[in-house]
């Protein structure tokens, strides 16, 4: 009976543990949504959370991250997603979702895991890229990342289903390349020498160029409604 006794207190204390390490977060999250925050840099953020950002939240782009001080950062995804992080840049459980629907529930896998044909798909459809990630979401489907900041979606039977060079809220009216006002093209010309514009949209009276520069890197050029240089940011890598 005494056995029994210390298993059972211990079994309580580890449960009590980990519904006080919830709750903890959750707090932690509710007082980064309202407190005080300043916008940080994609660079800024503790190099965890640059990590676990590129890694597992790899077909989106950080929107906006901001500081909460002594408390952690919240970041905004272009999939309409937000995250949380501590301090140190660990991930903050649960997850909240604000606004739109993102693309969370999704989990990452070994990119030896994908199904033979989506990988003879790729083999096929992009013989000088190679799969540098892959995800799989609550539904089964697969959103695979290719070395050229190429992302494509299989279902759950690994049918190729459409393609996205460039992560975007999904509220973005679609604009074709050649469609562009000239400021924005000669813009990206002048300022981003070798650059290729791979995508663009329009958002809230705004244009969203995705290029790829002469480094590889995905950037998000931001121009107002009459094609003058707003702002970029620079997609996780």
């Amino acid at each position: 009976m005494k056995k029994l006794s210390i298993f059972f207190l211990v079994t309580v204390f580890f449960a009590s543990c980990e519904l006080i390490d919830s709750i903890g977060s959750d707090s932690v999250i509710d007082d980064i949504v309202n407190a005080s925050k300043i916008t940080v840099d994609f660079e800024e953020l503790p190099t965890n959370a640059q990590t676990e950002l590129n890694e597992n939240y790899f077909e989106t782009f950080v929107e906006e991250a901001s500081l909460a001080e002594g408390l952690g950062y919240e970041v905004l995804l272009s999939s309409g997603e937000n995250v949380y992080f501590d301090t140190e840049g660990d991930l903050l459980k649960p997850e909240r979702k604000r606004g739109k629907k993102g693309k969370g529930d999704c989990n990452s896998i070994d990119t030896t895991e994908l199904l033979q044909l989506i990988k003879d798909y790729v083999a096929t459809n992009y013989p000088d890229e190679s799969i540098k990630r892959a995800k799989e979401d609550k539904d089964g489907n697969f959103i695979v990342g290719l070395t050229g900041h190429v992302f494509l979606l299989f279902d759950s039977e690994g049918a190729f289903v459409e393609i996205h060079e460039f992560a975007h809220r999904k509220h973005g009216e679609k604009v074709e390349i050649e469609d562009l006002p000239t400021a924005i093209t000669d813009y990206i010309t002048a300022n981003y020498e070798g650059a290729t514009i791979k995508v663009a949209f329009s958002q809230d009276d705004e244009y969203r160029v995705g290029i790829i520069n002469n480094e590889n890197e995905r950037i998000l050029v931001i121009f107002d409604s009459e094609g003058n240089f707003v702002e970029e940011k620079t997609c996780n890598k």
